[in-house]
């Protein structure tokens, strides 16, 4: 399921995918930190599929974005 920022991601906490973005960003990257810091997946736990693809896809993220850093031959100057 694709999530805006702003829509509701856990309604039994009423997390919003924003909120769990910044917590993922704060350092919380497991889905027990995550539902100890905003209350997903703590109530009828019928979210749990979705946060677990949600922070699979913010690890995506944050992997592709340090392969992006990674230089490469041509951003190294030139051998004199």
């Amino acid at each position: 399921m694709d999530f805006q920022e702003d829509d509701i991601v856990c309604p039994c906490s009423g997390t919003r995918l924003a909120r769990l973005r910044q917590r993922f960003a704060d350092g919380l990257t497991t889905l027990e930190e995550l539902s100890d810091a905003t209350g997903v997946c703590s109530g009828c736990a019928g979210c749990e599929s979705d946060v677990i693809e949600i922070i699979e896809g913010f690890q995506r993220d944050l992997a592709d974005h340090a392969l992006a850093k990674v230089p490469t031959s041509q951003d190294l100057p030139p051998r004199e």
